[in-house]
């Protein structure tokens, strides 16, 4: 499998900057490339307990729209993080999208000292058979708690 890492430095509270620098990459991914991965959060950066509500958008909004049609234009999967406001609550949300859609979200469940009072801490690990492979999601802190990793065995990709 041909995995392209997307290290790029996003702007916090800047959804519009970080997307344009993800589709960029999307539509600029070698065309044997399988799964192209981002950081954590990297739709819309890492915002504040007073921004959270004005930059989290659901899954159905127009970034992650912007995304799954980007995947389905490639015929790439992505990997990428963001805010999510789920009737408003909000996540720090990494999710599996393929040319089909969304086929794994995942919510970070062991909440950094900085995420604590801006996002709520996800409750359930989860897979998905992707490409014959199963995948599963963990977000950057998560690794640090072998409990988190245990279930996939050696499955786990950790967006970081």
């Amino acid at each position: 499998m041909k995995v392209e890492l997307a290290q790029l430095a996003g702007r916090d509270n800047d959804t519009a900057y970080n997307l344009e620098r993800a589709l960029a990459a999307i539509a600029a991914c070698a065309g044997d490339t399988q799964l192209i991965m981002f950081p954590e959060g990297h739709l819309m950066g890492f915002p504040s307990e007073e921004s959270v509500a004005r930059i989290a958008e659901p899954l159905d909004g127009p970034t992650v729209s912007a995304v799954i049609d980007a995947a389905r234009e490639r015929h790439v999967a992505v990997v990428v993080g963001m805010a999510e406001n789920h009737n408003g609550r909000f996540y720090n949300t990494t999710l599996l999208i393929t040319p089909e859609g969304i086929a794994l979200r995942y919510r970070k469940t062991h909440l950094w000292a900085s995420d604590r009072g801006v996002y709520e801490a996800g409750d359930r690990y989860a897979t998905c058979l992707w490409n014959g492979v199963r995948v599963g999601l963990l977000i950057c802190y998560d690794i640090e708690f072998p409990e988190t990793a245990r279930p996939w065995r050696n499955w786990a990709l950790n967006c970081c």
